[in-house]
Parts: C-alpha cells; sequence; structure tokens
C-alpha cells in the first residue's frame, strides 16, 4: 500500500529535465555535481540563494515500518533496539541478503523521498531555480532560493501532495544551512552558518595543521604560503623522517585518523620507511579551498 502510493505520487511530480536521470529509480543512490562533471564546484550564500542539506530523520526505521507489517518479528526485533546506529545495523544485516532485495529498496526509497519532496512544489519559478549539489541516498545538498527554505521549514502547511502523504506515514525531516560549499576530490567542505568548518568524503581525514590552514581560507583570511610550499616539500619531509621529528610529522602529515596519504593517495599507518609526496598534501587539501577563492599558491 505504502509502497504503490508512494511511486504514484512521485512519478506524477514535475521534475526539472535537467535532472531525469538522477532521478529515475533504477539509477545510482548517490551523485555528485563535481564528480560528475569532474571539476570543482564552488558555492556560497548570498544574492538571494542559498545552501541547505535536507535529510531524512531515522530514515531507515521510518521506512521499515511504512513498508513491514508493525506484527513481524523483523518489525518487533527492531523496535527493541533503542540505539539509532544499532537499529541500522540490524536493519542492514538482516535485509542484506533477502531475496527480494529490500535493502536495495531501502536505499532507493530514500533517494526518490528526498528528490520528490524537493521539487513538490507546484510553483514553477521555484522548481526551477533548485540547483542539487549532491543526493546521498536519505539526504540531499541543494542551492536554492529563500521559497524553497520556507517551505522546506514548514512542509505541514506549504508541502504539496507527495510531501502530505510521507508526513501522514510519520516522516520527518531535518534542514542544515550552509554558508559555503566546496566539493573537488570526491571530498566535500562546508562553512556553517556559525563559522563551523565540516569535511566530508574520500579525503575527510586531514592534519590538524592544515585543517587550520583550510579553514582559514575558506573563511577569507590569510595564511602564509611560503611556510606551507616549505614543510610540505620534500627536503622537509625528509628531515622530519630521517630525525623521527614526531611532534613536526603529527602536526603536518599523520592526518586525524592517525594515519598518512602515500603516494597513490590512500590513507595507510605510518612507518619509517613510508613514502610520500608532500606535495599531494597541497593538492588534495589546499588547492581545492584556493581556488574556491581564486587564491593562487
Amino acid at each position: 500500500m505504502f509502497y504503490d502510493e508512494l511511486i504514484n505520487l512521485y512519478t506524477s511530480l514535475k521534475i526539472p529535465p535537467r535532472y531525469d536521470e538522477i532521478s529515475k529509480m533504477d539509477t545510482a543512490i548517490m551523485w555528485y555535481l563535481a564528480d560528475s562533471e569532474k571539476n570543482i564546484v564552488n558555492v556560497e550564500e548570498g544574492g538571494g540563494r542559498y545552501i541547505v542539506e535536507f535529510d531524512i530523520t531515522s530514515a531507515f526505521p521510518t521506512i521499515c515500518r511504512a513498508l513491514f507489517d508493525p506484527r513481524s518479528d523483523f518489525i518487533q526485533q527492531m523496535e527493541k533496539i533503542s540505539e539509532k546506529k544499532g537499529k541500522n545495523i540490524y536493519i542492514a544485516t538482516t535485509l542484506k541478503d533477502s531475496k527480494d532485495n529490500h535493502l536495495r529498496q531501502l536505499n532507493v526509497i530514500s533517494k526518490i523521498i528526498v528528490v520528490g519532496i524537493l521539487f513538490d512544489t507546484i510553483n514553477e519559478v521555484e522548481r526551477e531555480s533548485i540547483f542539487l549539489l549532491e543526493i546521498k541516498k536519505d539526504s540531499c545538498i541543494v542551492s536554492c532560493t529563500a521559497n524553497t527554505i520556507e517551505r522546506l521549514d514548514n512542509l505541514e502547511t506549504m508541502g504539496g501532495p507527495y510531501s502530505q502523504f510521507l508526513l501522514k506515514w510519520n516522516f520527518k525531516f531535518h534542514n542544515q544551512k550552509y554558508r559555503k560549499y566546496v566539493r573537488a576530490n570526491k571530498t566535500s567542505l562546508f562553512i556553517t552558518d556559525r563559522d563551523l568548518f565540516i569535511r566530508k568524503g574520500i579525503f575527510k581525514y586531514c592534519p590538524k595543521e592544515l585543517e587550520e590552514t583550510v579553514n582559514i581560507i575558506l573563511s577569507g583570511g590569510h595564511f602564509d604560503k611560503e611556510k606551507i610550499l616549505k614543510i610540505y616539500s620534500s627536503k622537509f619531509w625528509n628531515i622530519i623522517q630521517m630525525n623521527n621529528l614526531t611532534d613536526l610529522l603529527d602536526q603536518y602529515y599523520i592526518c586525524s585518523n592517525n594515519k598518512i596519504v602515500d603516494f597513490s593517495g590512500k590513507y595507510q599507518k605510518y612507518n619509517i620507511k613510508a613514502q610520500i609526496d608532500p606535495r599531494l598534501y597541497i593538492k588534495l587539501f589546499v588547492y581545492p579551498a584556493l581556488l574556491s577563492t581564486k587564491m593562487e599558491i
């Protein structure tokens, strides 16, 4: 009942043609504008436009309650788990090998819920002004106008039929607003409206010195370019390694996951024989921030 009506309502939505492919149910459940265009994407709040991340609160448990009989052993066992992470692990492990591929179905449903609500408006001007930056199963990041922000904040009174249907099934949603968004090297950088710096993606772990530098750059501050070029040079790296200068190693080369980035761009445990390209640190962590501000190094 839930699934059939969800699909009927979703397919009746007017999603802009530029998103025809990624809005399909049989396409990828994760998509990034920067990755698809193989280019850096830099978006800032301003000029009447905003950046918002829209997601489903407790997506998998809520979808399961809508899909499955509440009297089933699966749902009853799920409800006994109070911790969010534990509940999601139980759902994933239980449904992973189901013959009906229910886990894949949950991911697809998550995607079409966030995409559907995003475009669930009769205001054509508003709908066409929505630009997708990321889709990640149960969340999406967009650049939009104040009309969309207001609607997403007030779905109970401003949401269309699709939104109302999901609210009836006890779905809840959350918005996070950002001042700045940068995507490069399969990694997303954010600055919140409270000046909090957030890093997500493949290279989400960064040395603490570089993390501070990137934060300064994205916030429009000035940093010591010569110092960065000196520290991330083969000469400086060799001095650190040969003399086992652990304090400098921890500050400039060991990332927040206690690993280094090797020549191939992968996180690896550090050992005394480790070989890295110091300039790769600048390329992966500093350049995206610099390019977003049109600064040079």
